[in-house]
């Protein structure tokens, strides 16, 4: 077998592979007398027809199994003989299978980059560091009430935190008024976007009022993106919200047994640290990707960039066919998936990379701790557990899933972590400025 490679253009190879006529003629024989033992034809008992008969009416079609063959065995053993590393399957370009000249054919296929790795001491990552305060606990209980408020109707102005019970109808971009007018609707002032709530403050019941309202150029139904929208609203009832107290009764909503408002607290600061725990290594994970990415900028083969933007597109569509909005994701450009599919296609390539080189594997133990978190949200957690141990697709997803963490920690072991002093809050809610 004769091989020859040809860089096109990036992480593109063309390869051409030729093999011996003899090679193809006794592949041939070799097919040709296998299937003469089973077959049948008219005239002949099985196992007894004549090799040319055989060949006269099936040489062709066997030709072709035999090429098939040939071609998928000889591509395997010529990129292992050249160190190569497709990714994704080969396009043949031509191919050629001519008496006394034997086979020959050219590959086209990505490969793999080849990744020149530095010290990974070099990398710089930031691990947000914070601890549970009493005012964090207090602000968590407060935020339980809130979730158990009931309302009560009050004769006074809206302020900040009310509750308005309306009726209105909307004109959109100047247009006509449309809306359920007799349908009641409730606006909790101070739930909605500033401008809003700002022209709802002080309304009283039976009061009509209009507020006007323009959508963000971003919003997520383009059909109303940037437009100006009025709001002819009457207003029925003006009601404050109640909290309950931090009693027996309401500990035990809470499903602490105890009932004691100290159980409460106990418990509320395991939830939060455990959160708080995991919003801290997400974050720290994030900071290392961005190093690495910053590090180690890398060409990344087409046929996965296609492969990522299909799976951005399906998720998408997932998500946003319940609202309806299947069709927005169908009429996306594919370039709006891009630079997300780069990001992962280059991550996945990098890990997966540190992780041969390393030979970091799958821990049995990890992969066990990730299943029985996903099982313990279900009504039958073992039958989860049981059920993800007999489907090997999902059990290979979780085992990448375990894989990356083992890379991420093996990674910050490695490199430069300078511990940040932060809050429960800003950690828990970035986006939040602390008082």
């Amino acid at each position: 077998m004769h091989v020859s490679i040809e860089t096109t253009a990036g992480l593109e190879r063309r390869m051409t592979v030729e093999l011996p006529e003899e090679l193809v003629t006794q592949a041939v024989q070799n097919r040709l007398r296998s299937f003469a033992r089973t077959v049948r034809m008219d005239g002949f008992r099985t196992g007894k027809v004549p090799l040319k008969v055989v060949e006269k009416k099936f040489g062709k079609q066997m030709l072709g199994e035999v090429l098939g063959d040939l071609m998928q065995k000889s591509f395997q053993e010529a990129v292992q003989q050249q160190s190569l590393r497709p990714a994704g399957g080969p396009r043949i370009e031509s191919r050629t299978a001519t008496q006394g000249q034997g086979l020959a054919y050219s590959a086209v296929f990505e490969v793999y980059p080849d990744i020149s790795w530095g010290a990974f001491s070099a990398l710089k990552v930031e691990k947000p560091v914070a601890s549970i305060t009493e005012e964090d606990i207090a602000t968590m209980l407060e935020t339980l009430r809130n979730q158990r408020r009931t309302w009560s109707k009050v004769e006074r102005g809206a302020v900040q935190g009310d509750q308005l019970q309306v009726t209105f109808t909307t004109r959109i971009g100047g247009g006509e008024p449309h809306g359920e007018v007799d349908k009641p609707h409730a606006f909790t002032v101070g739930s909605n976007a500033p401008e809003f709530d700002r022209q709802l403050l002080g309304a009283q019941a039976g009061q009509a009022l209009t507020v006007h309202y323009q959508f963000p150029a971003d919003y997520q139904n383009p059909d109303l993106a940037g437009k100006p929208v009025e709001y002819a609203i009457q207003v029925i009832s003006v009601s404050e919200p109640v909290l309950p107290a931090l009693d027996e009764e309401f500990v035990r909503s809470m499903g602490v047994a105890e009932g004691t408002l100290e159980a409460l607290c106990r418990e509320a600061r395991n939830n939060m640290q455990r959160e708080m725990d995991q919003a801290a290594r997400t974050r720290t994970k994030q900071q290392l990707m961005e190093a690495l990415l910053k590090a180690y900028p890398i060409e990344v083969p087409k046929a996965l960039m296609e492969h990522e933007i299909d799976q951005l597109q399906a998720q998408a569509r997932n998500r946003l066919g319940v609202q309806g909005g299947g069709a927005r994701v169908a009429d996306m450009p594919r370039t709006e998936f891009e630079a997300a599919a780069r990001r992962r296609v280059t991550l996945g390539l990098l890990f997966s990379d540190i992780a041969l080189r390393e030979g970091i594997k799958p821990d049995a133990a990890h992969v066990r701790g990730l299943i029985e978190g996903i099982a313990a949200t279900y009504q039958d957690p073992a039958e989860v557990i049981s059920w993800y141990y007999r489907n090997a697709e999902e059990l290979a997803r979780i085992e990448s899933m375990a894989l990356e963490d083992q890379v991420v920690e093996w990674l910050l072991a490695q490199a430069e972590v300078r511990e940040v002093p932060t809050t429960f809050s800003a950690l828990l809610n970035p986006g939040a400025v602390d008082s």
